[in-house]
């Protein structure tokens, strides 16, 4: 892991590997894009994606991001590739509740390809990476 020292040194590095997806009121997503920037925003939690091999295992298998909620004044990891959603602590956090609680953020997912749902009034939001499987296929909610 970086020490904030070497992690302030690399403030560049930092700002152009976690772009800013969506910002709005309630909360706000990034694109974390390389390890200096995983390791900057992993300062204070429990992520593995902050040091090496984890943050180019992670970033092999997919996008990941960084959603901060400023109604909860938390960060959380989303790592839709390993069907991921966790809290600073480092614990799953259900991104379906999230998404109730910050109704905005539901279609800068879904234009990540992050979400989708097929249900007849659109009120089941299913995230592709979380949810179950059978067989290997994502078993639709409704």
């Amino acid at each position: 892991m970086l020490t904030r020292s070497q992690i302030f040194g690399e403030v560049d590095t930092i700002i152009a590997g976690s772009p800013t997806l969506f910002c709005n009121r309630d909360c706000q997503i990034l694109s974390i894009e390389n390890l200096a920037a995983a390791a900057y925003w992993s300062v204070g939690t429990n992520w593995c994606v902050g040091r090496n091999p984890w943050f180019e295992g992670y970033s092999a298998a997919g996008p990941l991001y960084l959603v901060r909620s400023f109604i909860r004044q938390r960060d959380y990891m989303l790592a839709p590739a390993q069907g991921e959603f966790r809290s600073r602590k480092n614990r799953r956090i259900s991104l379906v509740r999230f998404v109730d609680e910050h109704r905005g953020i539901y279609l800068p997912l879904r234009s990540l390809g992050v979400v989708w749902s097929d249900c007849p009034d659109d009120s089941m939001k299913v995230f592709y990476a979380l949810a179950p499987k059978r067989n290997g296929k994502l078993v639709r909610p409704c």
